[in-house]
């Protein structure tokens, strides 16, 4: 109704706009400050230690450094400077208030 994704309308209801996601479908992790967006290396991999975006069939482990890479983000207030610094560094961006 506003315009806002689903992530997006909680991130500001929950998380005063501030907002970490797994997207199951995509394998990513999407960090999310007011209405911009980024994407964030999964902890999830494969059995080489590797991500593929072609993961569907394959078996995916959590790999704890990756893991603590992102919980390590959160608890520093980190996101809003690396959605900033992602946005503006990286060829895929993530159209405003999409998700």
């Amino acid at each position: 109704a506003d315009g806002r994704g689903e992530c997006t309308a909680h991130a500001a209801r929950c998380g005063r706009g501030v907002g970490l996601f797994f997207l199951l479908q995509e394998c990513q992790v999407l960090l999310l400050h007011g209405r911009r967006a980024a994407y964030f290396p999964s902890p999830y991999v494969d059995a080489y230690g590797e991500r593929h975006k072609q993961f569907r069939g394959r078996p995916l482990y959590l790999d704890a450094r990756r893991l603590a890479v992102v919980a390590a983000l959160w608890r520093a207030h980190g996101v809003p400077r690396e959605v900033a610094q992602r946005r503006g560094t990286h060829r895929q961006v993530i159209i405003t208030g999409y998700y």
